[in-house]
């Protein structure tokens, strides 16, 4: 009879931190954290405990990636997430991985709805991820159309959200509860229960629409057709 396995645990091979351990298949690895000479051996204990905790959960998930270091950076703890502000700074850490800046430097339009909701966010920070439902959803919209910023410091105009901007945040809840249901944070119902809460629609609500776009004028769409080519302005004609 085959006796118990030891636990885990960090060894200093060449001067090299590394660990064995079982696959599920039953094979043994070796996993390194590497040296001293590259990060702190504090940190290395540190990401260790990190990384073994999700490997009891996940070990397919965790072994998918080539370095420990970069499985605890995109691999889910549910059990370190238990409040709306801990799946919000998660699910921020991870988009920041895959949405690429403008070409003038600035953030992605993505990035910046949902650092907006995590600004509406504050007061439920602190809850737990399923106590957080419809009716909490609802008083975010609602703060965000009775939201007003100032446009311009000088002329001193204060505006609101648009009802077409304010509707693009709240989408993002959804996408942050659903990518939080695949990582086992929270079940299916909690994230549909959020889905009650419906879009603001036109005419019921006091935030303003975004303005329409004037129609060009004739002298303006020949100004336009005169520098392309014939069968381009003909295709514009044609529309």
């Amino acid at each position: 009879m085959a006796g118990k396995r030891k636990p885990p645990r960090l060894r200093d091979k060449n001067g090299c931190f590394v660990t064995n351990i079982y696959k599920p298949d039953g094979k043994q690895t070796t996993i390194s954290f590497g040296s001293p000479r590259q990060r702190n051996k504090g940190k290395i204990y540190a990401a260790f405990g990190r990384w073994l905790d999700l490997f009891g959960q996940h070990p397919h998930k965790v072994l998918a990636f080539k370095s420990p270091y970069d499985a605890i950076a995109q691999v889910v703890n549910p059990r370190n997430i238990v409040s709306v502000g801990q799946l919000v700074d998660k699910y921020l850490e991870w988009i920041r991985q895959y949405l690429l800046p403008r070409r003038n430097g600035s953030a992605h339009p993505d990035l910046e709805r949902v650092q907006r909701l995590d600004r509406f966010l504050q007061p439920y920070r602190d809850w737990p991820v399923g106590e957080f439902g419809p009716d909490e959803l609802r008083a975010v919209q609602q703060a965000m159309v009775e939201y007003r910023y100032l446009k311009s410091k000088s002329l001193g105009e204060s505006v609101g959200y648009t009802r077409q901007s304010i509707n693009q945040v709240i989408k993002h809840v959804h996408k942050i509860w659903q990518w939080s249901v695949g990582r086992e944070v929270t079940t299916e119902a909690q994230g549909q229960r959020l889905r009650w809460v419906r879009s603001l629609r036109a005419g019921r609500t006091s935030a303003k629409e975004n303005p329409k776009r004037a129609l060009i004028s004739k002298e303006e769409f020949e100004k336009v057709t005169w520098n392309l080519t014939t069968v381009v302005a003909d295709m514009l004609r044609l529309i």
